[in-house]
């Protein structure tokens, strides 16, 4: 078997452990696309930078491509996920709010 464990220490801050297995024989799961949204782009205006960066790699793992929304014209059918109160109306084809309650959806 290979890999190895290792420990970093610092007074006052607590342990961090950290493992590592190598998997050679893994077999990774073929990637799934979201039906009807692979050939769409979506638009995120989310200041939330952690809120951000899982919605950008959600979306990528699910074949959607994926921009950030800084005041562009986007196309009929784009989609817009923003955490924020727009300066301009949404062209596009719907707006998720992601403060909003989870089932509104305006589009």
């Amino acid at each position: 078997m290979d890999g190895d464990i290792s420990v970093d220490t610092e007074p006052g801050m607590g342990s961090q452990f950290t493992i590592r297995i190598p998997l050679y024989s893994a077999q990774y799961p073929a990637k799934t696309t979201v039906d009807g949204l692979s050939d769409k782009r979506c638009w995120l205006a989310v200041h939330n930078a952690s809120l951000n960066d899982y919605l950008t790699a959600l979306l990528n793992h699910s074949g959607v491509r994926v921009s950030r929304y800084e005041g562009q014209t986007p196309d009929v059918d784009d989609v817009l996920i923003t955490d924020d109160t727009l300066a301009q109306p949404w062209q596009g084809r719907g707006v998720g709010d992601v403060l909003s309650s989870p089932h509104r959806y305006s589009g």
